[in-house]
Parts: C-alpha cells; structure tokens; sequence
C-alpha cells in the first residue's frame, strides 16, 4: 500500500496496535502520518534493513517480519543507499537507519527512514550524525532515539569513540551530542527498557580479540551529559573470561537479552551460541538465559516485541537464513520462525513497530 491510500484507508485510526495485544492512543500530523504517543519504542512488525550477502558487501534491502508468526519475511521496501552495519532504532512508528558502511568499507553519517506501517515506499532522509560511524547500538524509549560510539571514518575506519549522540524520531534534522560511555568502543549490544538505555560489550577497534565484558547505563530523559553509570559485567559463561561483540539485543520493560556474538579465548576468535539476560530495573551482572540451540552466530540483526525476543541471519563460517526468538519471559532456548526472504544476510540493522 502506498503512502497516499495509507492515510485515505484510515483516516479516523486512533490507536496503533503495539506488541503484546497493548495498544497505544495516537494522533496524524499534517502530513498524514501516524504519530506516537512517545511511550513504546517496539510493535509486532520488525524491520530488517541493509547489511551483507554472499555476493554482496552492502544492500538496500528491507523486510518486514511479523514477530507473532513463523512465516517468513518479506520485502519491505529500499533504503537511500546500500550499507551494511547500520543500526536501528524506533518510536513504534518510525523505523530509522543511521550510519553503516557502504561497499568499500566508507562509513556514513546518514540517518533514514521508514513509516513502519506503509509496506513498498522507499527510506525517506530524516538527518546526520554528528560524524560519519558505523557499528553503533542505539536505544530508544518512544520520543529519543539515543546512539553509542561506533566506528569512525578514519582510513581504517576502525577508531572507536565514546561519544553518544541523539535525535528526537518526530523532528526531522541531525543528531546533538549527549553524554559518552566509559570506553570508546564499537560493536555493542544496546537498547532500552523505555526508562534506561543499556550498553554492554564490544571492541575498542574492530578487533575480535579485544573485547569487553562491562554492561552500562543511563536514564533515557536525562542523558545530556556525563558518563553512563556502571551495570555490572556479562555472565563468564558468556564472554569465556574476555569479552563480547557483535551480538544480538533484545529488550521489553523488564528484561534485556544479549544474544550470541564473538568472543576471545586465548587470543583467538569464537562465536557463541549463549543468550544472556538482566533485569534492567536492578543492577548486577548478566544470567544464563539459554542456547541457540548448539548454533553458533555473530554478526546478526536483533528485534522484539513485548514477549519475544528474535533475530534473522547472522554469520558462522557462512552467512545464514534462518530466524529465531527467545520468550522473553521465561528462560530456555531459541525457536525457529522462518527464513529471511533474501537468503543467506548478516550485519543488518533492526527495529520493531506498529504494524498498522
């Protein structure tokens, strides 16, 4: 449906359907598009958008998955220009796309796109960064979208920055500065629990043998300045006494789950089929949630609604097709839910919104 007979076919709508059967009283700005109510950043409609195949290093594609079903995903529509590890963030409406790489490894300082509930329209520009970055997390609580360090556009591209910088997702224009995390990194996981934002992980330059195990946070309304506060670590069990980047993220109100993601024995390289979990009204250090089911991944693309957390593709020794969700709830290993419509896609961005 396009944008146009969109607005003709619910001209009167006065709530979006969010995840979870909850539902949240919305308005139209001028120009026909739904707006939040600003209290929930995710829905039953995950978008997958950009990243990495096989044959090639960045795409434009979206799709669309519905978080309820085991079908698969779907083509959604195109984002401006090919890139791969970007990173998304939503207000339940808005599904943006900031940063990423294109093929030649450049890094972007664009931020895009979509209205979640209009399938086939192409990624409308929304802003910049302060600086071009790629392999940010974000986190964002249904007004702000909040986004942590990333790498840079130096030659290698690989300099990582403790600068976290944020937009308003209802006010078109470029990114302001807020406060910083406790190390430059990159590759980490990030989300929100509506009240704090949570970062955990990563690498300070690339580097799958320099990892980090440190879980941080901040209050989502406040974070204008300062340093995120201390959480507590990633379980042992899961970084194997290093640390971990590269993996999935997953949040609701309550909990937030850090899914698979490479770590560093003795050196080397592994990638880790473990799932990990806070609550993120407390502090202390990550739980054991469950396993992939004996498959390892890194590289993969995150996504939630209020039960489940899932993610689509990833990378071990191939790029991959298959999605899989966590109950967020309860403890215990991943389920299957279809396949990427694409194929075999790693190093995507992922949001969640309001299918309708």
């Amino acid at each position: 449906m396009d944008y146009i007979n969109y607005v003709k076919q619910y001209p009167m709508m006065g709530q979006i359907g969010l995840g979870g059967g909850a539902c949240s009283v919305s308005r139209f700005s001028a120009g026909g598009e739904p707006v939040p109510d600003g209290s929930t950043y995710f829905g039953d409609r995950a978008l997958i958008a950009g990243g990495s195949t096989p044959s090639t290093a960045g795409v434009n594609n979206v799709e669309v998955k519905n978080i309820t079903s085991t079908a698969n995903s779907s083509d959604f529509g195109d984002l401006l220009n090919s890139y791969y590890s970007g990173v998304g963030a939503s207000d339940s409406v808005r599904g943006l796309v900031a940063g990423g790489r294109v093929g030649s490894g450049v890094a972007t300082d664009m931020i895009q796109y979509h209205v979640i509930p209009v399938q086939g329209e192409s990624a409308i520009d929304f802003g910049n960064l302060i600086s071009a970055r790629w392999a940010m997390s974000a986190a964002s609580d249904g007004t702000r979208a909040i986004f942590h360090g990333g790498g840079g556009s130096d030659p290698a591209h690989m300099t990582a920055t403790t600068q976290c910088q944020k937009i308003t997702t209802q006010t078109l224009g470029n990114a302001t500065a807020v406060g910083s995390i406790s190390t430059a990194k990159m590759m980490t996981f990030g989300g929100s629990n509506g009240t704090r934002g949570i970062i955990a992980g990563g690498t300070n330059n690339g580097s799958p043998t320099n990892t980090f195990s440190r879980i941080d946070y901040y209050t989502m309304a406040t974070f204008s300045s300062g340093e995120a506060a201390e959480f507590g670590t990633l379980s042992t069990s899961f970084t194997h006494g290093t640390g971990t980047n590269s993996g999935g993220s997953a949040s609701n109100t309550s909990r937030f789950l850090f899914m698979m993601g490479g770590y560093a024995p003795s050196g080397g390289q592994s990638v880790s089929q473990q799932c990990v979990y806070i609550n993120i009204a407390t502090t202390g250090n990550a739980s054991d949630f469950g396993d992939n089911e004996d498959q390892r991944r890194t590289y993969l693309a995150g996504f939630n609604n209020a039960t489940r957390g899932g993610w689509g593709g990833g990378y071990y020794n191939n790029y991959v097709d298959n999605m899989k969700y966590f109950t967020i709830a309860s403890t215990g290993n991943a389920t299957g839910f279809g396949d990427l419509g694409l194929g075999q896609w790693a190093k995507q961005a992922a949001m969640s919104g309001a299918a309708s």
